[in-house]
């Protein structure tokens, strides 16, 4: 396969996907000479794509790695309608219509046309309780949603149970017609309590991979979804 008339950025996902394909199925080998004379066409490519600063990824640099408070930061920021991102509430339908399909979500609640009025909150403590923190609080025009972000700490005992009823108590403080809790974790809980949905952060790269592409805020998206999928 020859690369003179390809952009590095262009061959690097096929690169991956048969990477992807090595974990099922032996590929044919190939020798070493063959291996050299590949990556002699490569590289070129490679250090031109890394001038330009193709490799930069946002995310390492700002020091994410697998920190909760501030990857929930940044997931509050893709969230907000009104965030500086430019995509309104996308990022919030893609969530809202994960809810749809895990549990028995009204089909009258959180519509589109109501999204872009939400509000979203981070390390925030509903009804002023003392003891329940969410890492993020998305209050809609007619519904209340709690997020609970966890890469590698599991949760609490009980934890969940009680969120389901900050929730439940938001929501009737606000005059909400909904509420529930979205546990978004590596690895999901056994038995989640009734009001929890469940997702898990490959959910929410593949929100973020469907966003336009185009522009600077596309860039970041994407980094932040190869950064997720790492969880």
């Amino acid at each position: 396969m020859a690369y003179e008339h390809e952009p590095v950025l262009a061959w690097l996902p096929r690169i991956m996907g048969l990477l992807r394909h090595m974990q099922t199925r032996p590929l044919p080998d190939q020798t070493p000479r063959q291996v050299q004379a590949w990556l002699h066409q490569v590289m070129p490519y490679v250090r031109n794509a890394r001038a330009q600063g193709h490799a930069i990824n946002v995310w390492d640099v700002a020091s994410l790695k697998h920190d909760e408070q501030r990857n929930a930061g940044v997931l509050a920021w893709l969230l907000d309608p009104r965030g500086t991102h430019g995509y309104g509430a996308a990022v919030l339908r893609g969530v809202i219509e994960l809810l749809r399909r895990r549990m028995d979500l009204p089909a009258d609640v959180a519509e589109d046309g109501m999204l872009h009025a939400a509000g979203v909150l981070t390390e925030h403590w509903p009804m002023a309780s003392l003891r329940n923190r969410v890492d993020i609080a998305i209050d809609g025009q007619d519904f209340t949603l709690l997020v609970e972000v966890k890469i590698h700490a599991p949760e609490g005992p009980d934890q969940l149970t009680r969120y389901v009823e900050s929730a439940q108590a938001r929501r009737r403080a606000m005059g909400h017609a909904w509420a529930a809790v979205l546990y978004l974790a590596p690895r999901l809980p056994e038995r989640p309590p009734a009001g929890v949905a469940c997702i898990d952060w490959h959910d929410i790269a593949a929100i973020l991979r469907r966003l336009p592409a185009t522009g600077f805020n596309g860039v970041l998206a994407r980094q932040f979804a190869d950064h997720i999928d790492g969880f």
